[in-house]
């Protein structure tokens, strides 16, 4: 879980940052880093998915398609890669817009529901002393 959470916060901060820089020359490796942070991203799920509790693998498999869906969006055209079919015919700018209405409202409130749920299946949202006397099975 603690891998799972740390791909998905790299993933989360590329896709923040290459949202954020449109046309900068820098914008080239942000978006290569987003690629890479979404690939190894989806690799990963899809490798762990068996292990995990069925409504949380739910949560991050909507995570892992919203990123890997904008990430795609953001860099049509970059290594032949097509647009989502829902963002066709949309200038870059309409684009960058979207993925950024996007991450604030439902990517941000996706991770926030995930860590929730993470926290309540580890039991580390219980204080510490109730974490003390709550049984192990």
């Amino acid at each position: 879980m603690a891998e799972l959470r740390r791909r998905i916060l790299a993933a989360d901060k590329a896709l923040f940052f290459a949202s954020t820089y449109t046309n900068q020359p820098l914008n080239s490796r942000l978006q290569d880093e987003l690629l890479d942070k979404t690939v190894s991203l989806g690799d990963y799920h899809q490798g762990q998915s068996v292990w995990l509790d069925e409504r949380l693998n739910a949560k991050i498999a909507r995570i892992v398609g919203g990123y890997d869906e904008h990430a795609r969006a953001l860099v049509t055209g970059h290594q032949g890669i097509p647009p989502p079919p829902h963002l066709r015919g949309m200038d870059p700018e309409e684009v960058y817009e979207e993925v950024r209405k996007w991450y604030w409202d439902e990517g941000q409130a996706l991770a926030e529901d995930l860590e929730a749920e993470a926290r309540k299946l580890l039991g580390v949202d219980l204080p510490w002393w109730r974490r003390m006397f709550v049984q192990q099975s």
